[in-house]
């Protein structure tokens, strides 16, 4: 949509936040993670945009622009978007959901005191993280079945 600034709207507030709480759950060593703000972007514009599965989410980021844009051109597979939601769930519900609110609250003046939404609109955006997060808690287990298939059985 021409006239569209969603995307620089979303990356400017997530410039905004502190990422060391994502980053401090990763590994020194090893391949290095997709950045946490990417990860966090790409979900959050798929949200935003009604995006309601790992695997939808995973598509737009290959296909749309604006999406690209927020998560800096990343194109992960939606095991490891699913994989990002269960490792950093605590902090996308607690501290990251609150900092970037109150980022939301200062970029538009309001107060914090006296802030409002369309109801349908949030619960739309709940509903849809909501169903991303039931999708990444259940693809672990379908992994380890699909995993536990293919091995040979032992007899004893």
């Amino acid at each position: 949509m021409i006239g569209d600034n969603t995307p620089f709207a979303i990356s400017d507030l997530l410039d905004e936040q502190d990422w060391s709480e994502f980053e401090q759950s990763y590994y020194s060593s090893g391949r290095p993670p997709y950045a946490p703000r990417c990860m966090a972007g790409l979900i959050l514009y798929a949200i935003i945009h009604g995006v309601s599965s790992l695997r939808a989410i995973e598509r737009m980021a290959r296909i749309d622009l604006g999406c690209m844009w927020v998560s800096g051109g990343i194109f992960p597979d939606h095991a490891n978007i699913g994989r990002f939601i269960i490792r950093h769930e605590k902090a996308l519900n607690g501290s990251f959901f609150e900092s970037l609110t109150q980022s939301v609250i200062n970029r538009t003046g309001s107060h914090n005191h006296a802030v409002a939404g369309d109801g349908t609109l949030i619960e739309a955006a709940c509903s849809n993280y909501n169903l991303i997060k039931e999708e990444a808690a259940v693809l672990p287990l379908r992994m380890a079945r699909l995993h536990s298939k293919k091995r040979p059985m032992m007899n004893s």
